[in-house]
């Protein structure tokens, strides 16, 4: 059974982008505000969260807080285009365990969830070996 994760955006492109990103990996559900987000957290139990924190409506951090009062062993990580360190400081005392600003590398987003849910790594293409000429 493949790991839930959660992508809480209101920009349905990045949304799209991070399913397309993460997919092949996990089972990926998607929320565009924070009453749809808590919705979904409540019926699926995913064990992850990307979590925009500007959205119209209910914050992210409102968001974070209902979340992790409702379930406290859910790994949430915020998403931002805000580089505010008080932003970001409330949401890690919230219990947020990331808080990663826009744009990002997709890479680091596959890694960072497969590393905070446990998921087995990936298999590499890499060869084990190199030439240098």
């Amino acid at each position: 059974m493949p790991v839930k994760i959660l992508v809480v955006d209101d920009d349905a492109d990045l949304r799209i982008s991070l399913a397309a990103v993460l997919s092949p990996r996990f089972e990926v559900l998607e929320a565009s505000n924070g009453e749809e987000a808590l919705a979904v957290l409540k019926r699926e139990r995913p064990c992850l969260a990307l979590l925009d924190v500007s959205m119209p409506g209910m914050s992210g951090l409102e968001v974070l807080a209902a979340a992790k009062a409702a379930d406290p062993a859910l790994v949430v990580v915020m998403l931002t285009s805000q580089q505010d360190i008080e932003i970001a400081s409330k949401a890690l005392n919230l219990g947020a365990s990331e808080y990663v600003t826009k744009p990002f590398d997709a890479d680091y987003i596959r890694a960072e969830v497969a590393r905070l849910t446990g998921a087995p790594e990936e298999p590499s293409n890499e060869k084990p070996w190199r030439v240098v000429l």
